[in-house]
């Protein structure tokens, strides 16, 4: 009865302490996206996952100010295209804190300014 009983715990243990390879993709665009992260990855580490933040910095002079634990691996990307936080602020400023429509074609440009970034970003090299 108690080998039975061992090969029965045995079988269990595996399911009950596995851990998984995990990679968190980081858009470094705002310090704020970079602490939620860096907060599920270490959640994450604690609980005996292989944790990697895949950093993606798309802006030139973006630093990251959050601090990491460091357990969790990080990998940083490139994805400059000459694009900095005053150039930015400066197109946001115009169109931030408005009460605007959808059809009001300040949005639309705001919006496609945004989706040029994003696609820019990830066609960088």
């Amino acid at each position: 009865m108690i080998p039975l009983c061992a090969l029965f715990l045995t079988a269990l243990l595996p399911s009950c302490s596995s851990a998984y390879k995990m990679a968190l993709f980081v858009p470094g665009i705002a310090n704020s996206q970079v602490l939620f992260s860096s907060r599920v990855a270490e959640t994450l580490t604690k609980a005996g996952h292989d944790v990697t933040m895949i950093m993606i910095n798309s802006l030139e002079d973006f630093e990251i100010k959050v601090k990491i634990m460091k357990e969790v691996k990080i990998y940083a990307v490139n994805a400059s295209f000459g694009l900095t936080k005053r150039i930015m602020e400066e197109r946001h400023s115009k169109v931030i804190y408005k009460d605007l429509s959808i059809w009001d074609t300040r949005f639309r440009e705001n919006l496609k300014q945004a989706t040029d970034f994003l696609t820019m970003a990830c066609r960088s090299e």
